[in-house]
């Protein structure tokens, strides 16, 4: 009987790693015009824990969005939340609503986001969906790296 011969496999290169940085924030990318925003307007969460089962928002945020470009513009605005101080570990900014505007030059319209409990809800380590108390802090942005936080807490 005869050995076999055991041959090993060469191991693959390592991966190319590039970092390649972009010229332009993405909202300029497209020939976009700029846009600026007035400060974020947040109300106060409305008794929050009692809110489940209501249709009123929990949260009421907004911002003013103004056209300073020479051509009409389309701006994505964009409200971010992040959650500090829960059980569970929850992450930096969590998309929880867009709109779409368009802008005509030197155009301004105001932006508003109702936010219901479940906004502020999470799955925590008992396997349950619900809201604990928090630090709630809240951007309006045209992306996730960018925007002045505004702040309320979730309190029991």
């Amino acid at each position: 009987m005869q050995k076999a011969a055991v041959t090993q496999t060469p191991e693959p290169p390592p991966p190319v790693r590039r970092i390649v940085p972009t010229t332009f924030p993405r909202s300029l990318r497209n020939g976009a015009t700029e846009v600026s925003r007035n400060q974020l307007k947040a109300s106060s969460l409305n008794a929050i824990h009692d809110a489940s089962g209501t249709h009123e928002p929990a949260l009421t945020a907004s911002v003013e969005v103004t056209n300073i470009g020479s051509r009409a513009a389309e701006e994505v605005v964009q409200l971010y939340v992040r959650l500090q101080g829960t059980s569970v570990a929850q992450p930096m900014r969590a998309l929880k609503g867009f709109r779409r505007v368009a802008l005509a030059p030197a155009e301004t319209k105001k932006v508003t986001f109702d936010l219901g409990p479940e906004a502020f809800a999470m799955w925590h380590d008992r396997n349950q969906f619900a809201v604990e108390p928090a630090k709630v802090s809240i951007w309006i942005s045209p992306d996730s790296a960018r925007g002045t936080a505004g702040a309320v807490e979730i309190v029991p």
